[in-house]
């Protein structure tokens, strides 16, 4: 099994079930695992099809998309 990285959900079901899309990505920008809202965002037939596709791993303004997860987490939590 793939080791989550820190700022996903240590639940493996919860983020196989989720209805929002994830993807796994690589340092290179390779993707390493999705679920199953994300084959249906990306019309994937399978995971092969999305499977070492290359993405961006960073948000338009140069932010690390897993930085920027957890900086708005952190913002939703301290605001309620």
């Amino acid at each position: 099994p793939l080791l989550l990285p820190p700022c996903m959900p240590a639940d493996r079901d919860m983020y196989a079930n989720s209805s929002d899309p994830m993807l796994i990505v690589g340092k290179s920008g390779r993707i390493l695992d999705c679920n199953g809202a994300a084959l249906h965002l990306f019309r994937a037939r399978s995971r092969a099809d999305l499977i070492n596709r290359r993405t961006r791993v960073s948000q338009p303004g140069g932010t690390v998309s897993c930085t920027q997860r957890l900086t708005i987490a952190v913002r939703a939590e301290a605001n309620g």
